[in-house]
């Protein structure tokens, strides 16, 4: 059915897919950092996405090892591990909405990132929605207030790292199976984190392992749909869509949690998404890229 659309829209359904899923990971992760150290939680997410793998794929998954990108795979899969432990280590101090309204200068580092590295021209309005952004996160930072705390720095690390992720991801493009970006993803992410996880191991209840379970099988699926956006179209164009797992974060934090936003996290979250907005607004008077020729990628 997607195969009727253009690649524009073809990345932007995948994209917001891919967000979504992340956001009832990110809820789940809230749920279970109240139980367990947040590298425990990291160690579920990276392990049991590669069990999903290895049960999927089967015999095939050692020959998507072979790349012509090896460095860039470790790379990439470094930054995406990096969000992950520093978003899930940011739940242990901060609200759900919090965390994920700081994470939302994302796609201003993304678009900035893409004008550094990846060619990608950048005007006036787009420097002054980056700007825009900085101020958003700002505000719900606070530095040198009272209400400001370290730990409102994790995001901002997070939102570098999938910056990192994003910009690597398009930079290899369809010269790479998503399948090979994805076991990667997850082979480097469990090897890095066993390591450290024996430091923080408490032992799980039935239930708990159910909860685990999932949380690395819903990264797995939604990594899966994050790697085929970024191979349909632009990296600037599809980080705005980015914002969707404010209002999805926020849904979570209060059905779920009553994490209700404060006032400041209102304001620097309409701030930040008001511009990302408009740097979409510029691109989308632009003229459209030519569209990016998927096949046999599967």
């Amino acid at each position: 059915m997607l195969d009727n659309l253009s690649p524009l829209t073809r990345g932007t359904l995948l994209f917001v897919l891919a967000i979504f899923l992340f956001s009832l990971m990110d809820a789940l992760a809230n749920h279970l950092t109240k139980s367990f150290h947040p590298f425990q939680v990291v160690w579920a997410r990276y392990t049991f996405h590669v069990v999903v793998l290895a049960l999927f794929l089967n015999r095939a998954m050692p020959s998507l090892l072979k790349t012509k990108y090896f460095k860039q795979q470790m790379v990439r899969s470094f930054f995406v591990f990096g969000a992950t432990a520093t978003f899930f280590y940011a739940l242990f101090f901060l609200t759900l909405p919090q965390t994920t309204a700081i994470f939302e200068i994302a796609p201003i580092l993304i678009t900035f990132g893409a004008f550094l590295f990846l060619g990608e021209k950048i005007g006036p309005w787009r420097w002054a929605g980056v700007f825009a952004g900085f101020v958003g996160a700002m505000i719900i930072i606070r530095p040198g207030f009272d209400a400001f705390s370290w730990a409102t720095l994790l995001p901002v690390l997070t939102a570098t790292f999938f910056a990192g992720y994003a910009l690597s991801t398009r930079a290899i493009g369809q010269d790479e199976s998503p399948w090979t970006n994805l076991v990667y993803t997850a082979l480097v992410g469990m090897v890095i984190i066993t390591f450290v996880v024996p430091f923080y191991w408490s032992a799980p209840t039935s239930w708990h392992w159910v909860q685990l379970v999932t949380i690395g099988t819903i990264g797995a699926v939604g990594h899966f749909f994050l790697i085929r956006a970024f191979r349909e179209t632009e990296a600037s164009a599809l980080a705005p869509w980015s914002y969707s797992g404010l209002m999805f974060s926020i849904l979570w934090g209060v059905l779920f949690f009553a994490e209700i936003p404060d006032l400041a996290t209102f304001v620097g979250a309409f701030i930040i998404v008001a511009a990302g907005m408009i740097i979409w607004w510029r691109e989308s008077r632009r003229a459209k890229p030519e569209p990016i020729s998927v096949t046999g990628e599967l």
